[in-house]
């Protein structure tokens, strides 16, 4: 796994959230809402997570090993701190430096329709 890209918009204010953060993986998926959080034990990060409707919290999306975790929160205190002098709201992003720009289309497997294209036989025609 690699974090192609972290972007971080900052909070001012006294509340606990300081930020959030939206990183890309491998130039290929985004995780976004991640929470810069200043808590008892310092600053961490806390995954994109729901409400329930018993009140209690889901993430919605989250590292299953504990080195994938430890490399996207490193990454975003990482970030966080170099912009600590910007002002807060101000988006900023840091892209690694093999990262590439993104193809302007994916490609597309054979037979497969963009999203919106009603699919017809190739002999179907027209009629009025």
């Amino acid at each position: 796994m690699n974090i192609t890209s972290v972007r971080i918009r900052k909070f001012n204010g006294d509340g606990k959230t300081k930020g959030v953060a939206s990183i890309t993986i491998d130039d290929e998926f985004v995780v976004k809402d991640i929470r810069i959080v200043d808590g008892a034990k310092g600053i961490f990060v806390a995954m994109p997570a729901r409400r329930t409707p018993s009140g209690d919290f889901q993430d919605i999306a989250h590292p299953v090993t504990a080195a994938a975790r430890t490399a996207i929160q490193t990454a975003i205190l990482k970030e966080f701190a170099q912009g600590q002098s910007d002002a807060g709201g101000v988006h900023y992003v840091a892209e690694s430096k093999d990262s590439q720009p993104p193809d302007p289309e994916p490609p597309q497997s054979p037979g497969v329709q963009p999203l919106g294209a009603e699919a017809q036989p190739p002999d179907a025609q027209l009629s009025n």
